[in-house]
């Protein structure tokens, strides 16, 4: 289960689409997206992360290079308001499974008929997620 790590070149898009093709030549079971977020006392803690617009753009490209396959929002992503509208246009993207949802983002998936299953599992642990376009795991 291959990740893809949304912004970590400064916060910037910068290889992602890249990550996408090199994944395609093989056969993942799923793909895991994440997004840089900046630690404290790194040398990158004052760096912006990459915006949840970016982030659902790479979560939309690979649902579209795998429709078959779950494509899945990994637990590392900023806090706050950064992180609902994350959910929620990551929802929007097609997303299969979702680590820690935000109430936001479990309530948008409800509201538009999926439905949300809990799971205690890692998201690289989550090969039950299909059917793909019926359910959202979470």
């Amino acid at each position: 289960m291959p990740h893809i790590v949304v912004g970590l070149y400064y916060g910037k898009l910068r290889g992602e689409s890249n990550a996408i093709r090199i994944i395609a030549r093989h056969d993942p079971q799923s793909i895991i997206i994440v997004a840089f977020k900046p630690l404290e006392e790194t040398p990158m803690h004052n760096v912006v992360p990459a915006s949840p617009l970016d982030i659902s753009r790479v979560l939309l490209a690979s649902r579209l290079v795998f429709p078959d396959k779950p494509v899945i929002l990994g637990c590392a992503r900023p806090h706050g308001d950064h992180r609902r509208e994350t959910d929620i246009l990551a929802i929007r993207a097609g997303i299969n499974g979702m680590a820690y949802p935000t109430e936001e983002g479990y309530e948008f998936a409800e509201t538009l008929g999926l439905v949300p299953k809990m799971s205690n599992k890692c998201c690289s642990l989550m090969d039950d997620v299909l059917p793909i376009h019926r359910e959202l795991k979470m």
